[in-house]
C-alpha cells in the first residue's frame, strides 16, 4: 500500500530543519573582523591626533600607531584564512566582513601614501 505524499502528517510533532552546526572558526573570524576594524581605525586616530608637523616619524607614538595599523590588517588577513575552516554554507558573511574591511584599509593606506609624496 502506498501513502499519499500530499496528505497532512498524522501526528502533531513539529518537523523542524536540523540546526546549523555551530562553528568556532566562524566565531573567531567575526572576532578577528571586529578586532581588525577597531585596531586599524584606532591606530589611524592615534596617528592623526598628532597634528603637529614637528612630530618625527621615529617618535614612540608614531611607531605605536603604525604597529597598531599593521596588527589590524593582520587580524583581517588571519580572519579570512580562518573562515575557510567553517562549514561550507556559513563562510560568506565572515569572509565578506573581513574582505571588505581589508579592501577599505588598503584603499585608505594607498591614498595616504599617494598624497604624502607631494
Amino acid at each position: 500500500m502506498t501513502t499519499n505524499p500530499y496528505a497532512p502528517p498524522e501526528n502533531d510533532a513539529v518537523i523542524a530543519a536540523p540546526a546549523a552546526p555551530k562553528s568556532i572558526a566562524r566565531r573567531i573570524s567575526f572576532l578577528l573582523a571586529a578586532v581588525g576594524f577597531a585596531g586599524f581605525w584606532g591606530g589611524l586616530v592615534l596617528i592623526a591626533s598628532q597634528v603637529d608637523g614637528d612630530v618625527p616619524a621615529e617618535s614612540p607614538s608614531a611607531i605605536a600607531g603604525g604597529l597598531v595599523l599593521l596588527l589590524g590588517i593582520s587580524a583581517h588577513l588571519v580572519g579570512i584564512g580562518v573562515v575557510f575552516a567553517a562549514p561550507r554554507g556559513r563562510r560568506w558573511l565572515p569572509a565578506l566582513l573581513n574582505g571588505v574591511s581589508l579592501a577599505i584599509m588598503v584603499a585608505v593606506l594607498l591614498y595616504g601614501l599617494a598624497t604624502s609624496a607631494e
